[in-house]
């Protein structure tokens, strides 16, 4: 008997979330609101032009994908081997986007719950091929708008580049002057990073970006995903970053 579109999964969420992706992006992030099942996610996901024709060979063909412990993120990733330069795919087939291009991703209701109910209807998200995006993250350059002591407003950051939406999660934490972790959630709306807190902002604390932070391209602080051992560039392991709130 088939369920109620009530009772079906519901795709709840894509990362980025902006209208335009870099050609040289990563990855990108499905949330839904609740537990899947894991298997059947390369079959369910595609790109395609925005006539309708499947971009063969951009998305990594992991036949599960690649969930987040509680079952509700899948990732996918784009192959990184067209778009680091000087590997043979890079150079054979270049970047799976162009620039200035208009593209949708299309996600199929092939995806279940664990109580086997299926997507109600297809997804589809358009977007566009936008530039590369090659440079280390810097925060010096990015801007702040604090929120104010004892408020429970989002400490709201304008970075001028889509950060990963996992990353995030797991890279960031606010530190109180007396050294405890005032807990956040954070939050990516395009270009920028939001930190809604769980208790009133103390009077004063600082927010630290731990190593693993990265955009949607991989670059990290002090460290794009271009870098070259041999050509002696950036560290690939750049030491946390501490900002005053």
């Amino acid at each position: 008997m088939p369920i109620s579109s009530d009772d079906a999964p519901r795709l709840i969420g894509v990362h980025p979330s902006g209208r335009d992706w870099p050609v040289n992006i990563l990855r990108f992030h499905l949330v839904f609101d609740r537990e899947m099942e894991t298997g059947g996610a390369a079959d369910s996901v595609a790109i395609e032009t925005a006539l309708g024709q499947t971009v063969h060979g951009a998305v990594v063909d992991l036949p599960d994908g690649l969930w987040s412990p509680d079952g509700r993120v899948l990732t996918l990733l784009l192959h990184p081997g067209r778009i680091k330069r000087g590997l043979a795919a890079s150079v054979q087939l270049g970047l799976a986007l162009l620039p200035g291009q208009d593209y949708q991703l299309v996600v199929r209701p092939r995806l279940s719950d664990l109580q086997g109910h299926a997507l109600a209807e297809i997804t589809r998200v358009p977007f566009r091929g936008a530039p590369p995006q090659e440079a280390p993250l810097d925060p010096a350059h990015w801007q702040w708008v604090s929120p104010d002591p004892g408020s429970h407003e989002p400490l709201v950051i304008h970075v001028g580049c889509a950060l990963d939406f996992l990353s995030v999660r797991h890279a960031l934490r606010v530190i109180t002057a007396d050294g405890a972790c005032h807990a956040v959630t954070p939050d990516v709306v395009g270009e920028t990073l939001l930190l809604h807190p769980h208790a009133p902002w103390p009077k004063a604390g600082y927010l630290c970006l731990g190593p693993t932070l990265e955009d949607v391209c991989g670059n990290r602080v002090g460290a794009s995903f271009e870098w070259s051992r041999d050509a002696g560039l950036n560290p690939p392991w750049p030491d946390p970053v501490t900002r005053a709130l």
